[in-house]
């Protein structure tokens, strides 16, 4: 089928600063890092990669992608997500917690995928979501979220 191409502009040492995924990517493999072009204005100083050329733990949509991208320039500080949003409100919500708590463990950001935890935990554990975050912290590591998994354990257990 048909794949839907989509640019997203981010400087390679933020990615690199951000998150220990591509750190390590970026170090082990410079100069053969896969790009499809080069901006020669600029000294060759901006390249353009393709996320579907690494060999990523996971895949991830635009939308998360874009998220985590923000989260490497604002460490998710919601005035200035809101700012670089347009106001579209805070950074860690009900509709992206979980794809960004599975993304900041594929891409090794600790500080990211605390902040989901805490967030998930605090404001959007609820009866409805505790068993499919519990079923998620159970299919992954046990270092994945160990904190929202037993928040998840105790609040199935009030359930029943």
């Amino acid at each position: 089928g048909l794949v839907e191409v989509v640019t997203i502009w981010v400087h390679r040492c933020v990615l690199a600063a951000r998150s220990h995924y591509f750190r390590k990517l970026f170090s082990t493999a410079i100069g053969s890092v896969p790009s499809t072009g080069m901006d020669t204005a600029n000294g060759g100083d901006v390249i353009t990669l393709r996320l579907t050329d690494f060999d990523l733990p996971t895949r991830f949509d635009p939308e998360t992608f874009r998220d985590i991208v923000r989260w490497c320039y604002t460490n998710g500080d919601d005035e200035a997500s809101r700012a670089a949003t347009g106001g579209a409100g805070l950074f860690v919500a009900p509709h992206n917690a979980t794809r960004l708590l599975v993304a900041a463990d594929a891409l090794m950001m600790e500080s990211l995928k605390q902040r989901c935890e805490s967030e998930i935990e605090s404001h959007f554990l609820d009866g409805e979501n505790a068993p499919q975050l519990l079923e998620l912290c159970d299919m992954m590591s046990p270092q994945f979220a160990p904190r929202l998994a037993l928040a998840c354990h105790q609040f199935v257990g009030k359930l029943n």
